[in-house]
């Protein structure tokens, strides 16, 4: 169903595949004042307080608009970088984005000069199968409440072990969403290599 002179982006209508809005509207920073009147409903919890303060204070920004390339003007998003507590990403898997990782690595080294470091955060969890990947994107110092990965597959013991080692360092995420059985192309396959493994 639409609705006439209403013009439809983003996820909700698109079946999870981004649709960018003209680009003058994409290039707008984004306005949390607009959630103003939610905040009553935060106060009477002081952790969910908590939340909604870092949520509606933090850099909000889509690093692609079509879901494989960075987007060179997403810098026009920002209000005031580098005194950015958190920066919350809303891509929908960033990790299918051409260099994403580098250039996530790039905007954080820019945010914060205090010294406090800034925070990162998604809206969708990060998508990735390898390990390498998995010791990329948990190095960053991250905002635990929003900040998830998802792992398909099974990670192997070196990298398994060297994530465990860095997550007992500092707190990096409060979940990691584990699809084991994504690596596996029928039940006898899982029970005979992946299960030994998982076991292990």
């Amino acid at each position: 169903m639409s609705i006439p002179n209403v013009e439809y982006g983003g996820l909700a209508f698109s079946n999870n595949k981004y649709k960018p809005l003209p680009t003058e509207i994409e290039r707008l920073k984004p306005d949390t004042s607009l959630y103003g009147k939610m905040n009553n409903y935060f106060k009477a919890n002081k952790t969910q307080e908590k939340i909604w303060q870092n949520m509606v204070t933090s850099e909000h920004m889509r690093l692609s608009l079509d879901g494989k390339t960075i987007w060179p003007d997403y810098g026009r998003q920002f209000k005031n970088l580098k005194q950015a507590r958190n920066l919350m990403i809303h891509d929908f898997d960033l990790n299918t984005v051409k260099d994403s990782y580098e250039e996530v690595k790039r905007i954080l080294k820019r945010a914060r000069v205090d010294g406090w470091g800034t925070r990162l955060g998604m809206k969708f969890p990060i998508q990735i199968s390898d390990g390498q990947t998995l010791l990329n994107w948990s190095s960053f110092l991250s905002n635990s409440t929003f900040y998830s990965i998802r792992y398909d597959g099974v990670i192997d013991d070196d990298a398994f072990n060297e994530w465990v080692g860095v997550c007992r360092e500092r707190a990096i995420f409060s979940s990691i969403e584990y699809h084991v059985t994504l690596s596996s192309y029928d039940e006898n396959h899982f029970i005979k290599d992946l299960l030994p493994k998982i076991f292990k």
